[in-house]
């Protein structure tokens, strides 16, 4: 049986001063938590995705996540691969030569244009294709 926490997400958030721990789900943020679909496919449809490759033990990882579910609530494709929770995930990871996370492709009109593990070089180029 699948674990319940294993589709949850522990964001922590830092403002003004106070943190708050909040456990969000994949699916009410609209991120693909499921191997099965296949990420050539929504990388087609949508005029910008962010593909992130992330590891649940992964500090900069978790630091990364408010500003990604950000950008999935200003209209981008999102999809997070945690490479711990799911073998094919971890093919993925490999088909993709990831050697760290986090790992972040954006792609723009189906095209890849930049490979980075700066979540600030993510969020520039979703700004500039964006409108």
């Amino acid at each position: 049986m699948k674990d319940q926490n294993r589709d949850n997400l522990q964001l922590v958030i830092v403002t003004f001063g106070m943190i708050f721990l909040i456990c969000v789900p994949l699916a009410l943020i609209g991120c693909n938590t499921s191997p099965s679909t296949p990420v050539p496919k929504v990388v087609s449809e949508t005029k910008v995705t962010v593909l992130a490759f992330i590891a649940s033990w992964c500090e900069p990882c978790r630091f990364s996540l408010p500003t990604l579910i950000a950008i999935e609530l200003k209209g981008v494709s999102v999809i997070i691969l945690d490479i711990d929770k799911d073998s094919e995930w971890r093919k993925l990871a490999e088909k993709y030569k990831i050697t760290s996370v986090p790992t972040f492709f954006v792609y723009v009109e189906g095209k890849k244009t930049t490979r980075t593990q700066d979540i600030s070089v993510v969020v520039r180029i979703v700004k500039e294709n964006i409108k």
